[in-house]
């Protein structure tokens, strides 16, 4: 929704560029969690 909203805002005021690091650090954080989910499933997969 976040990104959405600097989507639209961004193509009135060209505010994307004042955002682009915080879209850069969301989609980071994004990522780390489906990796370490995706760890944390594996290792209990193999555990049992």
């Amino acid at each position: 929704m976040g990104i959405a909203f600097y989507v639209w805002d961004g193509m009135r005021m060209n505010s994307w560029q004042k955002n682009l690091p915080n879209i850069i650090i969301y989609a980071l954080i994004i990522i780390a969690l489906w990796w370490a989910l995706r760890k944390k499933d594996k290792y209990n997969k193999d555990n049992q």
